[in-house]
């Protein structure tokens, strides 16, 4: 299925998602977080596209889906 691969922002970290609807997606996420979510860009894709922007990034990575915010993430 295709949906969009989110980058979104929370505090320090930058999480890469995927989601059919980003909205609702950014909506679950800042239920649980101590910081406002700010959605920093998202392209069409899927959960493969998703698995291969983690891989390239995986020095970056912090914990799961949670990124460093750093130049590397932010231009991926």
């Amino acid at each position: 299925m295709t949906g969009f691969v989110y980058f979104a922002q929370s505090g320090e970290r930058i999480k890469i998602g995927y989601a059919t609807n980003v909205a609702r997606r950014l909506r679950a996420l800042g239920t649980g977080s101590p910081h406002a979510i700010t959605l920093l860009g998202m392209l069409p894709g899927t959960k493969k596209t998703e698995r291969s922007l983690h891989q390239q990034l995986k020095a970056h990575r912090l914990h799961r889906e949670w990124f460093a915010d750093c130049p590397e993430v932010r231009t991926a």
